[in-house]
């Protein structure tokens, strides 16, 4: 909530009805009080961006990037150009290293970058919208969202049921399983990633030759078939249709 900048002016300029005129406020010249040049390639690619991203003609090693009229947005803008050069860095350290080179400390090559991501597995109390479904009483084992994705022309079944099973590692909740105990307390399983292993969560329909209308009535019959399919208590949280278009033409799937 601190000023980047202060400016002292003689009058306010104001619209012809006496509101104060937004557009004819002078914008702040933001300069660096002193310069230390770059002197590693890398932070001089850093100097370089903060400059740009800035819209300065240039700026130093010590010159902090929220003081020359940096921001949030102006810090994502930063991380993407810096990405483009070749080098890793987040908004977070940005925001614990406001100078070009105490970021040239923490910013990474994007070669020598290694993302590990750990699956999730185990148990956990039924989360708030699982419990308040339940509360309803009525049916709620087909409730689900739904999103219509394209496949490219060409693709095989082992290309789309290996685009699933990445889907099924990277999301833990898409493995949950619903568990009820001799009380009758639900509770939540997330299995393992070789639990779900090759489970068959794929089905293909060949709608090439037919018309549109046709087309249309055969995918929203096979979109509510795989929501019958559904059975968190049985773990099946995914469903997919692949929707064969042709070999010359891009087919979809629900899931």
């Amino acid at each position: 909530m601190v000023p980047a900048a202060v400016l002292v002016l003689e009058r306010l300029p104001l619209t012809p009805n006496g509101k104060l005129d937004r557009r004819a406020l002078p914008k702040p010249e933001f300069k660096a009080l002193s310069y230390r040049g770059p002197r590693t390639p890398q932070e001089e690619i850093l100097c370089g961006l903060f400059a740009e991203t800035l819209k300065l003609p240039r700026v130093g090693l010590d010159d902090n990037f929220f003081e020359l009229g940096g921001d949030s947005i102006v810090s994502i803008q930063l991380v993407s150009r810096a990405r483009k050069q070749g080098w890793i860095i987040t908004p977070r350290d940005i925001f614990q290293h406001q100078t070009a080179e105490a970021l040239a400390g923490v910013a990474k090559a994007v070669e020598q970058t290694v993302v590990v991501r750990e699956s999730g597995s185990g148990e956990l109390p039924a989360i708030p919208i699982i419990r308040w479904l339940l509360e309803r009483r009525g049916s709620w084992q087909s409730f689900n969202q739904s999103s219509a994705v394209e496949v490219p022309a060409g693709s095989t079944r082992e290309q789309v049921e290996r685009a699933l099973e990445a889907v099924l590692e990277v999301h833990d909740a898409l493995r949950l399983q619903m568990v009820k105990d001799a009380e009758g307390s639900w509770s939540l399983r997330i299995r393992t990633v070789e639990e779900v292993h090759g489970l068959n969560c794929l089905e293909r329909i060949d709608l090439s030759g037919q018309s549109g209308p046709e087309r249309a009535r055969r995918m929203e019959q096979e979109k509510k078939a795989a929501e019958a399919r559904l059975a968190p208590e049985g773990g099946v949280m995914l469903q997919a249709v692949w929707f064969e278009l042709g070999a010359q033409e891009a087919g979809g799937y629900w899931w």
